[in-house]
């Protein structure tokens, strides 16, 4: 059977797929809180066809310049919103351009691999995902140069440590409980988790079998079940992440902060819902580093419509002391 669409068909195929969309760039949910590890959303990624995110840190002191660290990380992506690749380039001490290149590899739409090579050595992650896909076992191997005049075998690989993860769900398949299992397979942590009537998770509390409570995590939700606070509390340490949204549900800005002068904010574009710039302001030195994002997009075809690329962020000393708080 053939498919016929006529041409107010492929008009309304452009206007699903260029309105506005929930799905933000970031998953906010499960962000590590670290200024160098963005946790992206796969379904954001593919809706809006971004091939490649680029980011470029700045660094500005009070009355000082910006300059450019030196410092660019590049993620590539295919048109499932899968993240390919994480390439970071910096100066070393020698004043010289080193590269550092993690490459993922995907089977049945799941990550498998995580690569990274740095100089001639390769630290290899191997994952295993059970049904539902979350991570069941993570294996830890190093390869490097292998030198034996009695072997055809030129590389060597190392198995560093396997790491285990047991997942237990309720009938609809949410998870109320995740084990952490060592090289023994003994549990030496566990994660139980707490949701609403809606079905989002509102607590997450991370026990340790020996010593107790190693953290708690608190989840808050607006009237149309948007994420608006994550507070994680750790000993004495709290890191809280606060989600803004226009008045059309879309994200506009994240801000993450914690009780050691840290501070973080996340800026997202007001015509593209795409990120803008980050902010991380370190108390202790009185610098503020800003980071400028640029976008890749796949080629556009009939049923993915053109999608205007985000002009560079203005980094002005007076937009930068506008920003430094």
């Amino acid at each position: 059977m053939k498919l016929i669409l006529n041409i107010s068909a492929f008009i309304a195929l452009g206007i699903l797929f260029s309105m506005p969309t929930h799905a933000q760039l970031l998953d906010a949910e499960n962000s590590s809180f670290h200024k160098n590890n963005l946790v992206f959303d796969n379904e954001a990624i593919a809706r809006h066809r971004i091939q490649e995110i680029k980011c470029e840190v700045f660094e500005k002191a009070p009355g000082k310049p910006m300059i450019f660290k030196g410092v660019t990380r590049t993620y590539t992506f295919n048109v499932n919103g899968d993240k390919l690749s994480k390439i970071t380039t910096y100066m070393n001490r020698f004043q010289r351009i080193d590269t550092v290149t993690i490459n993922y590899i995907y089977k049945n739409n799941q990550l498998v691999t995580e690569q990274t090579e740095i100089f001639n050595i390769k630290l290899i992650y191997n994952y295993k995902n059970d049904k539902n896909g979350n991570l069941i076992k993570r294996t830890y191997l190093k390869e490097r140069p292998y030198n034996d005049p009695y072997s055809l075998a030129t590389t060597k690989t190392e198995e560093i440590s396997v790491s285990a993860y047991k997942f237990y769900y309720h009938d609809d398949n949410r998870i109320y409980k995740k084990e952490f299992i060592n090289d023994v397979r003994r549990v030496y942590m566990t994660v139980f988790y707490i949701y609403n009537e809606q079905g989002n998770i509102t607590r997450e509390i991370k026990r340790r079998t020996i010593g107790g409570m190693v953290s708690s995590t608190k989840y808050k939700y607006n009237d149309q079940g948007l994420l608006v606070s994550k507070v994680v509390k750790l000993h004495k340490e709290t890191k809280k992440l606060e989600l803004k949204y226009d008045d059309n549900n879309n994200l506009s800005e994240e801000i993450y902060s914690d009780n050691d002068g840290e501070f973080q904010n996340f800026v997202f574009s007001e015509n593209t819902h795409q990120l803008s710039s980050r902010v991380y302001k370190d108390d202790e030195k009185d610098i503020i580093y800003i980071t400028r994002y640029e976008f890749k997009y796949h080629q556009n075809n009939l049923f993915f419509p053109f999608i205007e690329e985000e002009k560079p962020y203005d980094f002005s000393d007076t937009i930068a002391t506008k920003i430094y708080r």
